[in-house]
């Protein structure tokens, strides 16, 4: 019983760590991050969907591999996101993984998520 409870507890800790290393990009962090584009095939197809990818990030600041943490519910979208967020650099030694959200939409622009107007006075 004892070593089953050490062993939950490590894995608890293990996972809690792993968790608290993955932060939101800071603008001060990055020094190159392209936006990704949104595709010509996808907007004909009316293809959106949000999602959110994790970047796991070398010491030298280059992403090593970007890993998807929830779907933008299109592998098109998935994988314009995956391309653009290869590319983006950071400063040396600043982060180890960066969680991204991403919002592939067709609504005019500026599109504004969760926007409530205001109401008349």
């Amino acid at each position: 019983m004892k070593r089953c409870l050490v062993i939950v507890l490590f894995a608890f800790f293990v996972h809690t760590s792993l968790a608290d290393s993955i932060s939101a990009p800071r603008k001060e962090d990055l020094i190159y991050a392209p936006r990704p584009e949104y595709p010509y095939d996808a907007r004909r197809r009316n293809l959106q969907g949000s999602g959110m990818f994790i970047l796991r990030v070398r010491p030298d600041g280059t992403v090593a591999r970007v890993d998807v943490e929830d779907s933008t519910g299109a592998p098109l979208l998935d994988q314009t996101a995956i391309a653009a967020y290869s590319k983006w650099r950071f400063k040396p030694g600043r982060v180890k993984a960066v969680r991204v959200p991403i919002h592939f939409t067709m609504a005019p622009y500026p599109y504004m998520p969760h926007y409530n107007p205001p109401r008349d006075r």
